[in-house]
């Protein structure tokens, strides 16, 4: 619940920012940044290459040979991304260059975490998967001030925050690194990477999915209308899913037996299940009034929008939990059959926004709802297979 309650407080934030660019910069501008953010989101889990979860699964050493894994991958990931957009998307230069060194800064910034999360160091850990809600927020106080600042001064500023925070969050760990961890090798990296960054960007691209489509199948104006409903009635339940995830992972890897996995279990779906009921209420009541006192209806978004927004909201949490428990207590094959069905969820996304286009935003979100219930039921399949093979359940249900 403490998670919940902090990543709520970074939802927050995050929504706050949105709602005072989307009232002071013109919407294309927007739509930029929202499009910047949601490609350095994207961009991180790749460039990890699954170390976050390695991290708690095997606690290593961060060493030369740890560092430098991390760097390189980090790096000819960000470089690609950089490039590829400002082609894909006609960045301008200092765009880029800004969206470069925030993908570098933000994918060390979540291994730190990682290694702060899995040594039960929440506060550190927590401030550093959340520095960037904080960031946003107070860019969008600079352009408060400073009314003609452009969307590389936003992004800028973020990347700023994450290189500061990446850099102490490093520091912190080499100086205070527990003489139990052993080294890892390149090898193990490789081997479980490529399955958990296989998950992990097919999951990501889902999340990222409208704000990467929209500006080619629709336009920025488009994608400013959906980064204004995604951070008020959608930002809830994706804090809701992080901090679920967040304190789901260690514990049930902790979890020395079915009965404590169990426990487990039931906590932390209680609390989803009670946080995500009351950010419904909230956001149906809540929305409508920012829509039209804040916003003074800049943006048109109907009870339809706001609707399928919430479903979808319901639906990550739900996939979020199914597959925590399948990256806790899964072999690597069971995570590479997560990470096909992602993929294959992801084309359905695909589809359903070409389909589904005809119809507008609410088209393309009614797409994404299906790809979404699709994974999340084939993760909760994995799921239930992976905790009866984890706690040798198999062969006592065949006796």
């Amino acid at each position: 619940m403490r998670a919940v309650v902090i990543f709520a407080a970074g939802g927050f934030g995050f929504a706050a920012g949105n709602i005072v660019l989307a009232m002071v910069m013109p919407p294309a501008d927007f739509g930029l940044v929202a499009l910047a953010l949601a490609l350095n989101q994207f961009s991180l889990t790749i460039g990890t290459l699954g170390m976050e979860v390695i991290v708690n699964r095997h606690r290593p050493r961060i060493d030369g040979t740890f560092t430098a894994y991390l760097l390189v991958a980090a790096t000819t990931t960000s470089a690609i991304v950089a490039g590829l957009a400002g082609y894909y998307y006609q960045l301008s230069m200092p765009l880029m260059l800004f969206l470069f060194v925030m993908v570098v800064a933000s994918t060390t910034n979540r291994v730190m975490a990682a290694v702060f999360q899995e040594d039960r160091r929440i506060g550190g850990s927590l401030f550093l998967l959340q520095i960037h809600n904080y960031t946003l927020l107070i860019a969008a106080g600079g352009v408060v001030l400073l009314p003609r600042a452009g969307a590389a001064l936003i992004v800028g500023v973020v990347a700023l925050g994450y290189v500061c925070t990446a850099s102490w969050g490093w520091w912190h760990v080499r100086q205070n690194m527990s003489a139990e961890r052993q080294p890892v090798s390149v090898r193990l990296l490789l081997s479980e990477g490529a399955a958990i960054v296989g998950l992990g960007a097919a999951v990501q691209a889902l999340f990222q999915f409208e704000r990467l489509a929209i500006p080619k199948i629709g336009s920025m104006e488009m994608l400013a209308t959906y980064a204004v409903l995604a951070a008020i009635a959608g930002s809830p339940y994706r804090m809701i899913q992080l901090g679920n995830s967040y304190t789901l992972l260690p514990t049930l890897r902790a979890a020395t037996d079915r009965n404590g996995a169990r426990a487990v279990l039931r906590n932390e779906s209680i609390t989803a299940a009670v946080a995500a009921a009351a950010s419904s209420v909230l956001v149906i009541v809540g929305a409508p009034l920012v829509f039209h006192f804040l916003l003074h209806d800049k943006y048109v978004i109907g009870w339809q929008l706001l609707a399928v927004m919430i479903a979808i909201g319901l639906a990550r949490v739900w996939e979020g939990f199914s597959s925590t428990v399948v990256a806790a207590l899964g072999t690597a094959t069971r995570m590479a059959q997560l990470s096909l069905v992602s993929w294959i969820s992801l084309a359905i996304a695909l589809a359903g926004a070409i389909g589904g286009r005809t119809y507008g935003l609410l088209g393309i979100l009614c797409g994404m709802q299906l790809a979404w219930l699709t994974l999340a039921g084939a993760g909760t399949w994995l799921a239930l297979h992976s905790f009866k093979e984890h706690f040798g359940l198999d062969g006592i249900l065949e006796a």
